[in-house]
């Protein structure tokens, strides 16, 4: 039987399998779950998925923030729904 690796998340130590990454549900780049994304994105403190405060010209948007590609696609989802 082949072990499955598994990553945890850096916020909610919850952990994840390969499936999780495919199913969006686990972000390896940034170590973080979509459970926790959806949270930032319910954080008025943040401005984690915040379509008026995302600007992809800003520095800390295109480069610094960690979370940029995951905001960003978060973002493209609003918007399809």
């Amino acid at each position: 039987m082949a072990m499955s690796k598994t990553l945890q998340c850096t916020l909610c130590e919850e952990k994840f399998d390969e499936k999780s990454i495919k199913e969006l549900k686990f972000f390896p780049h940034t170590m973080i779950c979509s459970t926790c994304y959806n949270e930032a994105e319910k954080d008025k403190s943040v401005c984690f998925a915040k379509k008026k405060q995302y600007d992809k010209k800003s520095l800390v948007c295109s480069k610094i923030c960690p979370d940029r590609k995951v905001c960003k696609l978060y973002i493209r989802m609003q918007h399809a729904n």
